[in-house]
């Protein structure tokens, strides 16, 4: 099984933000050495499991037997096993005063690479941000759709606007599933000056 190193990367960035904001609170108050500790009954605890083949391709025919779940120490029992379909969200900075080294034609290749690597039965949507924010192509399972319209509907402009870009893609995401979503910014997260 091949560890998911987005969900490390997604992990080891946020991690700090939660130590950070934990930091700034008033500390718990600690239990005297009479006090028991609080114990909390858990009917289902879900997890999040990507299987690759060696080469990358995904593993639709996992089955419960194939996993180890061990909770100290102790192996625990998978009870059922479910395949949640994604909703990735491309996010495309197509502005480019700020950083030559951008381009229009990067910014495309990189969206069209990154979406021959998405497995089927997942959906996908993407936005571009310039001048203005728009919306690409809403969400669709169709690969050939969505190769067609980053070829054809991506357009340049000389604005970034990083900030505004993600609060359009969180609107954007409010129609999808809480579980299984993924954000993709293609770009160089800066902000241009009104």
């Amino acid at each position: 099984m091949k560890i998911d190193v987005r969900k490390i990367f997604f992990f080891t960035l946020i991690f700090p933000l939660f130590v950070l904001s934990d930091s700034a609170q008033e500390p718990f108050a600690q239990p005297t050495p009479h006090e028991e500790p609080i114990k909390v009954f858990t009917e289902e605890v879900h997890l999040n499991v990507t299987a690759q083949t060696s080469g990358g391709k995904f593993v639709s025919t996992l089955k419960p037997d194939d996993l180890l779940i061990v909770e100290s120490g102790t192996p625990q029992k998978i009870e059922s096993m479910k395949r949640v379909p994604a909703s990735v969200l491309l996010l495309l900075d197509t502005g480019g005063n700020l950083n030559y080294a951008k381009s229009l034609g990067l910014t495309r290749l990189t969206a069209k690479l990154l979406v021959e690597k998405i497995s089927d039965g997942n959906s996908i949507a993407a936005m571009q941000s310039y001048n203005k924010i728009e919306t690409v192509f809403d969400w669709t399972s169709s690969r050939e759709k969505v190769q067609d319209d980053l070829d054809k509907k991506l357009f340049g402009g000389n604005r970034s606007q990083f900030s505004n870009s993600i609060a359009a893609a969180i609107e954007q995401f409010k129609s999808r599933s809480l579980e299984n979503r993924h954000l993709i910014f293609i770009g160089d997260g800066l902000d241009s000056l009104p």
